[in-house]
């Protein structure tokens, strides 16, 4: 295991899974044409603005079920995380559902979302979740 890895598996617990968790949905977003803007806009046009907006704002995260996720990413993202993790299905949606709001929130500190560029700092997110 590398060092971030480690790193990544002390921050967010739950062991190997959860990393690899983390490492697809960090790739889904640097594949995404658009970036982090692109996923947060696909949770708008799907109907899903308030809830990605409390991710995005200062306040509290709302809760996301396992339903929200999969109508927010697509069926064909979500597939490709559990072949990626290694997990079923229905198993990330659950982890998604908890680990999705949290990185968006990390993403966007200030209550913004970056304008479209590269993929997220790896570093820069994990001391976002340790604080």
């Amino acid at each position: 295991m590398g060092f971030l890895d480690s790193l990544t598996w002390q921050v967010l617990g739950g062991g190997a899974s959860q990393v690899a968790l983390y490492n697809a949905i960090m790739d889904m977003i640097g594949r995404h044409p658009n970036g982090l803007a692109g996923v947060v806009a696909q949770f708008n046009e799907a109907g899903l603005g308030d809830l990605v907006g409390s991710w995005i704002g200062t306040g509290a995260n709302t809760p996301a079920t396992k339903e929200q996720i999969r109508t927010g990413l697509g069926e064909t993202a979500v597939q490709g995380i559990a072949m990626q993790t290694g997990l079923t299905d229905d198993a990330a949606l659950t982890r998604l559902a908890t680990l999705l709001p949290r990185l968006i929130d990390t993403l966007t500190p200030n209550g913004v979302v970056p304008a479209i560029g590269p993929a997220p700092n790896r570093l820069t997110f994990l001391a976002g979740l340790a604080l």
